[in-house]
């Protein structure tokens, strides 16, 4: 995937990047991809052909999942698109692995309300006139009324989505017409969860520091014997 330089679209996600609320702290994300695909993306795309090929063909004809039938090679392909705009957007981890029924395709009147109640309705009181500019800006991207919208569900130990997280919001915007996909992305995460952790670690560094000034047995032995 190509990640496309949208100047309105990058300023719109620079604002919900670091949401402080006072007692927890929203981190998002807001990023256009060409589904132009990469050698990388064409070399992860064979791979996931390939397996899903050998799952459809010990599978009925009418076996299905949130995205499609799996037999259907449009079905393949946009679960490649939507991997591999994970793998883009997250560099430092892998969804080669991700099953197809870890998304699910959403209504948009859904995923407004979901965004609206978890985000811009706060925001809106920080920036005055944010949630409407948001939902602009993404229209004029990817022209809402012509695209399909997909969440991903990630796994409960999931590091990057679940772990340390009060809640995680991940939808895909795609427009087949126009060859792209904008992929919001965002997470709360408690300042008590931080605080707690930080008090972990200082009580970790504390111990540590009173084993390296505790004199050890063989440290007093020499000492009675030098003296």
């Amino acid at each position: 995937m190509k990640f496309l330089e949208i100047p309105q679209l990058q300023q719109c996600a620079s604002s919900i990047s670091n949401v402080d609320l006072g007692d927890r702290v929203i981190k998002g994300s807001l990023e256009a991809y060409s589904c132009k695909k990469t050698n990388e993306d064409r070399r992860l795309s064979k791979d996931i052909e390939k397996q899903l090929t050998q799952e459809a063909t010990s599978c009925s004809p009418l076996a299905t999942s949130p995205l499609g039938p799996i037999q259907s090679s449009t079905t393949r392909k946009l679960l490649v698109n939507l991997i591999t705009t994970l793998n883009a957007s997250f560099p430092d981890y892998d969804f080669s692995n991700v099953r197809p029924d870890q998304f699910e395709h959403e209504s948009f009147q859904s995923v407004q309300s979901c965004i609206d109640d978890n985000l811009l309705n706060s925001m809106d009181h920080i920036q005055s006139g944010y949630r409407t500019q948001f939902w602009s800006v993404l229209n004029e991207a990817i022209e809402l009324d012509s695209c399909e919208v997909y969440s991903f569900i990630p796994e409960a130990d999931s590091d990057v989505f679940s772990i340390g997280k009060i809640w995680s919001l991940n939808y895909f915007f795609f427009s087949k017409k126009k060859k792209m996909i904008v992929f919001f992305s965002a997470h709360a995460v408690s300042k008590l969860h931080d605080k707690s952790t930080d008090d972990d670690d200082e009580d970790i560094l504390d111990e540590d520091e009173d084993m390296i000034d505790m004199p050890s047995e063989e440290d007093d032995a020499i000492f009675l014997l030098t003296v």
